[in-house]
């Protein structure tokens, strides 16, 4: 996977589970999320990518996914730190995600998102996944929405 400047002077890279512990804590909405231990067990039970946007030294973002079978990727979280948020780094991150997952054969990506986070409902539509599931829940702010893509022959 390249590491050559993109847009805007990021560097896009697989990361290590130190990194990606780093970058989370600079994302404040996923303070007090998920916990280390699920982290690792996630990652360790399948085939996974953890992405890492780099400006200069600082860590601009993260993007981490993995199989949940054979035909599908579950792109699990990410997240663009403040000061370099709508700079395009969250779809650059997504980007890089999807070509490695097609050159690895997956034919979807799928994710979850929640009624809370609008800006993440419009960047996945936006990106051309469509709703398959609504999980609700009592507070509608807090539906689950799964969304899915397919990852077209012509792409991979």
């Amino acid at each position: 996977m390249s590491t050559q400047l993109e847009k805007g002077g990021f560097e896009i890279r697989k990361g290590s589970m130190e990194e990606l512990q780093a970058a989370q804590l600079l994302v404040p909405e996923l303070h007090g999320g998920r916990a280390e231990i699920d982290l690792i067990k996630r990652l360790s039970l399948a085939e996974h990518l953890i992405l890492i946007a780099w400006h200069g030294k600082d860590i601009a973002g993260f993007k981490v996914g993995y199989a949940l079978n054979q035909d599908t990727f579950y792109t699990w979280l990410g997240g663009v730190v403040p000061g370099f948020r709508r700079k395009g780094v969250a779809r650059l991150l997504a980007t890089r995600q999807e070509t490695w997952a097609q050159i690895k054969g997956f034919k979807y990506i799928r994710l979850k998102t929640r009624n809370c986070f609008p800006a993440m409902l419009q960047f996945a539509i936006g990106s051309g996944f469509q709703i398959i599931e609504l999980d609700a829940r009592k507070l509608r702010k807090q539906n689950r929405i799964i969304l899915e893509k397919e990852l077209s022959n012509e792409q991979r």
